[in-house]
């Protein structure tokens, strides 16, 4: 999908260029969570954790269908970024859970 895509943007050497492109699609992934995840915090204070989680899985579901029918590599590299914003999964579950055990059970 990602060479596919490369050989648009570059007709001159597409199978240089894929690793890049690849690389940039897993990495903006990150920094979208990156962004969003003191946002994500903050929100899942206000309205609850599972809220939270449930318009995370939304996002993620929209995200993925973007990503799925992307038809040039901006789109992709677009979907990979609302799928890292949407995702509060990494912090919010880990409070979630932690809010769940006793004190004697967290060093578990």
């Amino acid at each position: 999908m990602v060479q596919s895509f490369s050989s648009n943007v570059d007709a001159s050497s597409p199978d240089h260029n894929t690793a890049i492109y690849a690389g940039l699609m897993v990495s903006i992934f990150t920094f979208g969570e990156f962004l969003m995840a003191p946002i994500w915090g903050k929100l899942s204070d206000k309205i609850g954790r599972k809220p939270t989680l449930m318009i995370g899985s939304c996002g993620a579901m929209v995200s993925a269908l973007l990503f799925g029918f992307s038809t040039s590599l901006p789109m992709a590299i677009g979907a990979r970024l609302l799928a890292g914003c949407a995702n509060p999964n990494s912090g919010v579950i880990q409070t979630f859970v932690g809010e769940m055990l006793t004190k004697d059970q967290q060093g578990l």
